[in-house]
């Protein structure tokens, strides 16, 4: 009870407080009326009641109202405390902002800081009040005075106030007294930093004393197990820990005493042990290093980890260069480099072991088959032992029966072991047993070897060979089992051993007479020390041929496919390994390479191929020497250098001479059919291997030439292993009896390749396999277990079952059976699900305003489309896919969003056009990528984000297909049937249409409209738009009317409307929407985003507008003619006042006329004149002339002899300490003349020394010479005649006659010694003149 009445006593204050309030914001509006008169007394006016009692009363009544929470009690009963009275001080605001001001102030003066933190903080608060204490002051002063004043009138204060000012006194007094607390507490802490201190030193002695104790010493590192060292380590890093809790406690003694004024304690130990443990740590640091990576290594399961060795040879390398690189070894150092070398020495070993197992088993297996007449359990053996053994055999069989002249026994003894390896069942119930597939896979290898092996036996039967060197026998490949138990394979005179590299269940290459010639020639080359080179085009088995001959030899054949990126320093590395494993390598491509690289190849080629032949253990590599194994070999595989086949070259003589070349032509596709077909176990392998390779060849001639079209070699060999699964198959399900073998391999055949195939090619290739396989029905693979188990779960559902559902597999029906395609998986719900419509949040006409970022709106076939690629584009699959779809179908738009989408995600777009080649995907990438290098290779890494995705739009355009079923696109799926760009060429109707539809609809008022009807209206606007974008581009009355149709009733049968026939009287324009609003767009303003708005009218409409136009035509026609006559008016008198002033120049214009006749006169008499002077002139010119004339020569001879001067010359010249007299006064002479005053002879030596002196010289103009310099030039040569060649002075005019070279002469300079004199004078000499 006392629960319920509590409650009820919350909601009635709740009501109270809400009416209290709404009364004290209209507490002057409320209070009860104050009766008072307005009384003349004693010579004044006075109030009845005096003013003072008016007060009183005021706030007596005010105080009331505001006591009013402490009068009401609630519910409750007598005793109990009122949760009403509170009211008043909820609702004095001030009040309140001063009590909470004054009680946070306090809790925080009443802290009592200990630590330095603690003080500063303090002191920031202490700030802050002093800074607030100001701005709350002048309320608390407020509100005391409102008190005071209430007290003395109304006789009673409130005690909220009274209550307030004892606190704010307390703390007017906390504040006056806090600095001095801090003081007092500093001086605390002074004393507690010494005490720590003394703590602090008494823990670091005991942690030095446990260190000293547990540290690992040497021995430990030397001696110490895996477990004990890894115990080590953990115990370092505990004590390391530790020490770093005293290291923290040091730094904030540190602090500490420099706050407070200290002297700095001596942390010596501190540091020491801190060096300590930092180099043990270091140390053992390395360790935890190498074992973690070790260990993470050696977790892997070796199985599947066995081809990544390299990954653990690397981890072991980069360790040896790292601990190589340290410049100051330790204990720890030399036990990781001791384990490095353990593991080093444990991967040789088990490269040995492997080879001396492998050789075991061999000897084992030749023992095993000798005893039992080769009749061998294939389990008990790896498949290379196998066939090894096999081939040994078959080679002393076949030598023995040559001796013996019984070849015909050998030949059956092969067939009754071909037929019992084909009748060997390797099949298993449980699907998960892989002993049975190993099986198969040894059956496969040694039906090959053997069907082989019969081949020989007959060609030296048909030949009847007599003896073993007969060349029929010598030119196959031959095994022997030597004395020593060592394998050696021999063809024609070249042997080679078997180096047991385990060679794993790897598919066999099926032997044709193409693969003998192959082997011959490479056995050949290697047997000279050289290299193989098989050429041909692609399909041909080049490179399989080198892989297959290093597996019968036991060798590792590694496959380097060559471009344009290999270098000369990765071919080096790549041979230094080969050479140094043994290995072979077989270069594919290598005509790819870059001519320079080749060249340098060459001879990188012809050192290792040098070593090999003369055996020796070393040769030069990189600038190293390095051990060669003498099982090396290095191949190369070559398509033609022509059409076809791009960036291939053809190589260097000196590169052909180093391999011995083989061509490969089109392999014999019947023979390798009929042999895997054998294999595989069929028994009619060579009719029905026939049959197959001529449906290949039929179906390349007669089916239409498509990209996707695969007829060659591996295309048939895919269906031949699809042919021998089948087979399987039906012998693990007991029918073997009743085998069709034919219809197996018709199955197998339409199994892979019907799928690819166009509908008209279908029908064709069935006829095709009818003629080849006549009466043969045509039976697809059913696939029981899955049927039996559908069937079961649909029974246990109570499911009826249909043909060819699809829905029935999830035990779910669509959610909308009329739309299937738009189901997908919820995960959430665990169930299927529709795609339904997905509109952005918060859309708005904005939104539109910019076309090239216009919001996407996911439709459900959007929806389905992203969910059918985004998962592609994840950083999980990173799956290449081609979006293919009609023009303007949004591909695009799809491919934005979702790239929208990616995180750390670069797109480098390509827009491919017909000219697009693999260079501009190149150039893009190296814009956008960069090139590293990677233990696999050079790879291309993103610039600035973790993934990159390509983008080649418009890759390709496919045609027009059908899109979604809404009506709009229903609408627009009918125009894109009826009129198609068959008909005209811009008949081109595209969903990228709908999106102008749509944006249209902006244009237009759709709220202009009649309220009755406003459906009407919009579908008026929709409709009207609709006939802009289509209806306009069609073409012809009758397709006009089909248009109309069409549209009449997608609106009749969508909505029921029959606006069409009401909208021939209706225009929409722009200027329609200007008469509307009755306003014009300000000149200079943007266009909307979407054009013009537009708006309605109809014919009386249009009549109005040009009625109201023709009206306000008429009225500007006036104002314009009112306005033509004044300024006519103003121009009349204009054109008075212009008159008169032509007529005062025309008066000018005579005056100036008979000027100019006298003007004439003179002109004519100067001309005479000028005519008399330009005689004198000419006979000037001759005179000059003929001077020149006579100068001529002079000038030939002076370049003559200035061009035999020799740089020697001025060398000698500047070398002297004075020069002879004739020189000085020739330099002197050529200074003066080029304006150089300073004539001594440091002066002249820096002339001679410029750069450039000879064409200063040459190129001076001798018309700027003043007529000073040409005086004092003249005086010299007069003074110091005999320094000057007196048959050159007499060519020389009196400079004061005024004589000058009527052009400037400029020529080289070339100095020389001997004369250098008579050069200088007579330049000297043609520049005065």
């Amino acid at each position: 009870m006392h629960a319920w009445k509590q409650h009820w006593n919350y909601q009635l204050y709740k009501a109270l407080e809400h009416q209290y309030q709404m009364g004290l914001e209209a507490l002057n509006e409320n209070l009860p009326e104050i009766n008072i008169d307005l009384t003349y007394k004693q010579g004044r006016l006075q109030f009845r009641p005096p003013f003072e009692e008016i007060r009183a009363k005021y706030y007596r009544e005010m105080k009331r109202f505001i006591s009013i929470p402490n009068q009401f009690k609630g519910v409750g009963e007598a005793g109990d405390v009122s949760i009403f009275s509170i009211m008043i001080d909820r609702n004095a605001t001030h009040l309140h902002e001063i009590d909470t001001f004054v009680t946070e102030a306090m809790e925080v003066l009443t802290i009592m800081p200990q630590s330095v933190e603690e003080i500063g903080h303090a002191n920031l608060q202490y700030s802050k009040l002093r800074d607030q204490k100001p701005e709350i002051l002048p309320l608390f002063q407020e509100a005391e005075d409102k008190n005071r004043l209430l007290r003395t009138v109304a006789g009673g204060g409130l005690e909220t106030i009274s209550n307030l000012k004892a606190k704010w006194d307390k703390f007017e007094l906390m504040m006056e007294s806090h600095q001095l607390m801090i003081k007092d507490q500093i001086e605390v802490m002074k004393g507690n930093v010494k005490s720590r201190l003394q703590i602090y030193y008494q823990e670091l002695e005991k942690f030095k004393a446990r260190w000293d104790q547990l540290k690992p010493g040497d021995d430990i590192i030397e001696t110490g197990q895996h477990n004990t060292l890894d115990k080590s380590a953990k115990s370092i890093k505990e004590k390391k820990i530790e020490f770093d809790d005293l290291e923290v406690t040091r730094k904030k003694l540190v602090d500490d005493c420099h706050h407070f004024g200290l002297e700095e304690p001596n942390f010596s130990l501190a540091y020491s042990i801190s060096k300590d443990i930092e180099s043990c740590a270091q140390i053992w640091a390395l360790y935890e290093e190498f074992q973690q990576g070790f260990h993470g290594m050696a977790n892997e399961d070796w199985i599947t980890f066995r081809t990544k060795t390299y990954l653990f040879e690397e981890f072991l390398m980069n360790w040896h260069d790292r601990l190589r690189k340290v410049e100051e070894h330790s204990v720890m150092t030399v036990k990781l480099q001791s384990e490095i070398d353990k593991y080093k020495t444990w991967l040789n070993d088990l490269a040995l072991e492997m080879k001396h197992t492998l050789k075991q088993l061999l000897e084992e297996c030749v023992t095993t088959g000798r005893s039992s007449q080769g009749a061998v359990d294939p389990s008990l053996f790896p498949s290379q032992i196998l066939c090894l053994a096999e081939q040994i055999k078959f080679t002393e069989d076949v030598e023995n029966a040559i001796r013996d002249h019984s070849l015909h026994q050998i030949e059956t003894q092969l067939v009754n072991k071909l037929e019992h390896y084909t009748n060997i069942d390797a099949s298993s119930e449980d699907p998960g047993n892989t002993e049975s597939g190993i099986l198969e896979l040894k059956l496969k290898a040694l039906i090959l070897d053997i069907i082989h092996n019969i081949d020989v036996v007959k060609q030296l039967n048909q030949i009847q060979v007599h003896t073993t060197e007969d060349w029929a026998w010598k030119k196959q490949v031959r095994f022997y089992m030597k004395s020593d138990h060592t394998c050696y394979v021999q063809m024609v005179d070249s042997e080679l051993q078997y180096t047991y590299e385990y060679q794993g269940n790897a598919p066999k290459l099926v032997y044709t007479p193409l693969t003998d010639k192959c082997y011959l020639t490479l056995t050949q080359a290697m047997k000279m020390g050289l290299g193989g080179n098989p050429y041909g085009p692609a399909g041909t088995g080049k490179t399989e041929s080198v892989k297959a001959l290093g597996g019968l030899l036991g060798r590792q054949v590694l496959v380097f496919n060559c471009d344009e990126g290999i270098d000369v320093k990765s071919m080096g590395r790549i041979f230094v390994g080969l050479v140094k494993c043994g290995a072979w390598g077989c270069f594919d491509e290598f005509n790819r390479l870059e001519e320079s690289v080749l060249s340098a190849v060459s001879m990188q080629i012809q050192t290792i191929q040098d070593a090999l032949k003369n055996h020796r253990t070393v040769c030069e590599l990189l600038g190293k020497e390095v051990e060669i194994n003498s099982n090396s070999g290095i191949f190369i595989t070559m398509n033609p250098a022509g059409k076809g086949y791009g960036g291939r070259q053809k190589l260097p003589d000196n590169l052909k001479q180093l391999f011995r070349p083989v061509a490969m032509s089109r392999p014999d596709n019947e023979l390798i059919a009929e042999v895997i077909l054998y294999s595989e176990g069929f028994k009619d392998a060579k009719v029905l291997g026939r049959k197959l390779v001529a449906i290949f060849n039929l179906s390349r001639e007669l089916l239409t030439p498509q990209q996707h079209y695969d007829w060659g070699l591996r295309a048939l060999k895919t269906v031949l292993r699809g042919s021998g699964n089948l087979l399987r198959q039906v012998k693990k399900n007991g029918t073997k009896q009743n085998a069709n073998e034919s219809h197996i391999v018709v199955q197998a055949l339409r199994l892979n390749t019907m799928s690819k195939f166009t509908f008209a090619d279908c029908t064709r290739f069935d006829a095709l396999i009818k003629d080849v396989f006549p009466g043969i029905d045509f039976k697809e693979v059913e696939y029981d277990e899955l049927s039996t188990a559908l069937r079961q779960v649909f029974e246990e559902a109570n499911y009826e079952i249909i043909p060819n559902q699809v829905f029935s597999w999830a035990r779910e029906s669509p959610p909308d059976s009329q739309k299937p395609m738009n189901t997908y998986y919820d995960l959430d719900r665990e169930r299927l699900a529709s795609y339904v419509l997905k509109k952005p949040e918060n859309l708005t006409a904005d939104d539109f305003s910019n076309g090239q970022t216009l919001p996407v709106i996911q439709t459900p076939d959007m929806q389905r489309g992203l969910d059918y690629f985004k998962p592609w584009l994840s950083s999980d699959t990173k799956h290449p896919f081609i979006l293919v779809g009609p023009e303007g179908c949004g591909k695009g738009m799809l491919l934005r969003y979702a790239f929208s989408q990616l995180r750390s995600t670069q797109i480098a777009t390509v827009h491919c056009s017909a000219q697009t080649t693999s260079r501009h995907l190149l150039q893009k990438l190296s814009q956008t990528c960069m090139v590293i290098s990677t233990n696999t290779g050079r790879v291309y890494r993103p610039k600035d984000c973790e993934r990159l995705v390509l983008y080649l739009k418009d890759i390709n355009l496919p045609k027009l297909d059908k899109w979604g079923t809404s009506t709009l696109v229903a609408f627009l799926q009918q125009v894109r049937a009826k009129f198609t760009v068959d008909d005209y060429s811009h008949y081109f109707f595209t969903p990228c249409i709908l999106t102008q539809w749509v944006l249209g609809l902006f244009r237009y008022d759709l709220e202009g409209g009649s309220s009755n009807h406003p459906l009407d209206y919009v579908l008026e606007i929709v409709a009207y738009e609709a006939r802009r974008l289509f209806r306009d581009k069609i073409v012809g009355a009758k397709e006009l009317h089909l248009f109309d149709s069409i549209l009449m009733s997608v609106f009749q049968g969508d909505w029921g409307s029959d606006i069409l026939d009401n909208m021939a009287d209706s225009f929409y324009v722009t200027w329609g929407a200007r008469h509307n609003s009755g306003a014009r767009a300000a000149p200079g303003q943007p266009l909307p985003p979407h054009g013009k708005p537009l708006g309605k009218l109809n014919s009386a409409d249009l009549k109005d507008v040009i009625k109201k136009a023709g009206v306000s035509k008429l009225n500007e026609a006036k104002a314009l003619v009112d306005e033509l006559n004044r300024k006519a008016g103003e121009q009349s008198i204009l054109l008075k006042t212009k008159q008169d002033e032509a007529d005062a120049a025309l008066q000018e214009i005579t005056v100036s006329m008979q000027d100019a006749s006298e003007q004439k006169t003179e002109l004519e008499r100067l001309k005479h004149k000028i005519a008399e002077e330009v005689v004198k002139i000419e006979e000037r010119k001759n005179k000059i002339d003929d001077e020149l004339k006579e100068v001529q020569p002079l000038v030939s001879e002076a370049k003559l002899a200035v061009g035999n001067i020799k740089p020697e010359s001025l060398s000698e010249i500047r070398s002297l300490r004075m020069p002879p007299d004739v020189i000085r006064d020739i330099l002197e002479g050529v200074l003066r003349l080029m304006g150089i005053f300073d004539t001594s002879w440091v002066s002249m030596k820096s002339f001679l020394a410029k750069r450039g002196v000879r064409e200063d010289i040459a190129t001076f103009d001798a018309r700027n010479i003043p007529k000073e310099i040409r005086e004092s030039v003249e005086e010299l040569l007069y003074k110091n005649k005999g320094s000057f060649d007196p048959k050159v002075s007499h060519f020389v005019p009196n400079l004061s006659e005024g004589g000058c070279p009527p052009e400037q002469i400029r020529y080289p300079i070339r100095i020389l010694e001997e004369d250098f004199r008579a050069g200088l004078q007579k330049l000297l000499n043609l520049k005065l003149k």
